[in-house]
């Protein structure tokens, strides 16, 4: 991989001032990568830039140690961050903004959330029940301080008992299973990034890195692999639209051809799919921490009261919402029944 990649993925002309590159890639969210290859080509940085730069790198590298302490103490997987920084050139730094976590159910969720509070005196930031008539699954999102906690965001990890949450107004399926190939299963965590936003230049790199990572190993079988756990996984317009995007920055050769083509065929089918509504959908409630009152037991427990739902979880009591809309009212409300659910 070349030191100007992230000026490629950029779009920079080639011959643009650094002071140029450097507002773009603040804009699009890759400044401290694109630092990173500049100080890789022995350019000067000023001071205030390199600290930063620093700062950043101690960053990721508290996340990636996060992800491994509470896997080790509770059994989590991790997902993206350290599984695909540890591809990139040495002298590439990938930016992390938390630790992503997946738990096999809803006990070890709990342990792994309780594990984050305790240990990293982190609070709840929202608490997501993603509801079928057969499953149930928890998308939780901790945080605490950074380093600079006034000038950077907040240190995080997200603990879920489902790897790919999907998007219920698209249509597309909520979905647990990780693919036994990591390669693999970190290329759909990257095309996962969709439902959330259009792809960025940090999803191209990750996706740049993953198809250098598979192109070593590809043959026609691994090809295959990649196309039929991608349909059967439902994400084929996805991680074809990453293929894409990706691709006409960067050419990323001939093995990928055949793939984007399979994906191509199975996804106006997808599409169709999901504007059938073939598959039951979740309903989605967005959970609003009230208190911090620990809950006992490893699981939550649901109410009904006033109107409103609530869950009683170990880390606190929430408001479960099915909009992201809440009135002042029904807000104190909601204090006084967690209140009254706090009591022995």
């Amino acid at each position: 991989m070349d030191y100007d990649i992230i000026e490629h993925l950029l779009g920079s002309p080639p011959d643009a001032p650094l002071w140029q590159v450097a507002a773009t890639a603040n804009r699009k969210k890759v400044l401290a990568s694109w630092l990173s290859t500049v100080v890789a080509r022995d350019i000067p940085i000023s001071a205030g830039a390199r600290e930063y730069l620093e700062r950043v790198r101690r960053r990721v590298a508290t996340l990636h140690e996060v992800g491994a302490q509470v896997r080790d103490r509770t059994g989590v997987t991790v997902i993206k961050g350290e599984r695909i920084a540890r591809h990139m050139p040495p002298w590439l730094l990938r930016h992390s903004g938390d630790a992503d976590l997946i738990a096999d159910d809803e006990q070890m969720l709990w342990r792994a959330v309780t594990d984050v509070r305790d240990t990293y005196d982190a609070i709840p930031q929202s608490v997501g029940v993603l509801r079928t008539t057969t499953e149930q699954h928890f998308v939780i999102s901790m945080k605490w301080p950074a380093e600079e906690p006034l000038l950077d965001k907040p240190l995080g990890a997200d603990i879920a008992t489902c790897a790919f949450c999907g998007d219920v107004p698209a249509g597309a399926p909520t979905r647990t299973t990780l693919s036994h190939d990591e390669d693999i299963r970190e290329l759909h965590t990257v095309a996962e990034e969709r439902f959330q936003r259009k792809f960025s230049v940090k999803d191209l790199l990750d996706f740049l890195v993953l198809s250098r990572r598979l192109d070593q190993r590809l043959d026609q079988t691994l090809a295959q692999q990649i196309v039929a756990e991608t349909v059967e996984l439902r994400r084929t317009p996805e991680l074809l639209n990453l293929i894409a995007k990706t691709r006409s920055w960067v050419d990323l050769g001939a093995h990928w051809d055949g793939i984007e083509q399979a994906l191509a065929s199975a996804a106006s089918a997808e599409k169709a799919r999901r504007a059938e509504r073939a598959e039951e959908l979740p309903t989605v409630y967005y959970g609003y921490p009230l208190d911090s009152t620990r809950h006992p037991g490893v699981v939550a427990e649901f109410h009904r009261i006033d109107d409103l739902d609530f869950a009683t979880t170990p880390i606190g009591t929430c408001l479960l919402l099915s909009g992201e809309e809440l009135t002042l009212a029904e807000l104190e409300r909601a204090h006084q029944v967690a209140a009254s659910l706090a009591r022995p």
